[in-house]
C-alpha cells in the first residue's frame, strides 16, 4: 500500500514539473534591435512591435513597474493584467504573445483599468 502512494506521490511531482510551452504570454528577454527600437520612447505605458514572426507587448515603466501579471481568455480575448508598484528607475517589461486560434484581440488591464496601446511598431 506505501508502495502505491509513493508511486503515485511521485508521478505527481514529475507532473507538476512539466511546464506548458505553449502559454499565450511568457516573459522575454528583449533583443539589441528591441532595445534601440524603445530608446527614444519617454512615456510610461503599453507598447507592441509586431512582425510576421513575433509579437511582443512591452511595459515602459518610469514610475511604477510590474508587480504581477497574468492573462485570461474569454470570448476571443486575451486579457493581460498588470498589478503594478512604485518604481526607484524606469524599467521596460517585455512579454511575448504565442498566437493561437483561441483568442484574437488583446486588452491589456493595468491595475483595473483597461490602457491602449502607445505605439505599435513593425520590426
Amino acid at each position: 500500500m506505501h508502495r502505491k502512494i509513493l508511486i503515485l506521490v511521485a508521478f505527481l511531482l514529475v507532473l507538476s514539473g512539466c511546464k506548458n510551452d505553449n502559454e499565450p504570454v511568457e516573459p522575454y528577454k528583449m533583443s539589441n534591435k528591441t532595445i534601440e527600437t524603445m530608446n527614444s520612447k519617454t512615456e510610461q505605458g503599453i507598447y507592441e512591435i509586431s512582425s510576421s514572426k513575433k509579437q511582443l507587448i512591452i511595459y515602459r515603466g518610469v514610475k511604477k513597474g510590474i508587480q504581477t501579471m497574468s492573462y485570461s481568455i474569454k470570448n476571443n480575448i486575451l486579457t493581460i493584467l498588470f498589478e503594478t508598484e512604485q518604481l526607484n528607475q524606469p524599467q521596460d517589461y517585455v512579454y511575448k504573445i504565442n498566437s493561437n486560434s483561441t483568442f484574437d484581440t488583446i486588452q491589456v488591464t493595468i491595475d483595473g483599468k483597461n490602457e491602449a496601446f502607445n505605439t505599435v511598431f513593425v520590426q
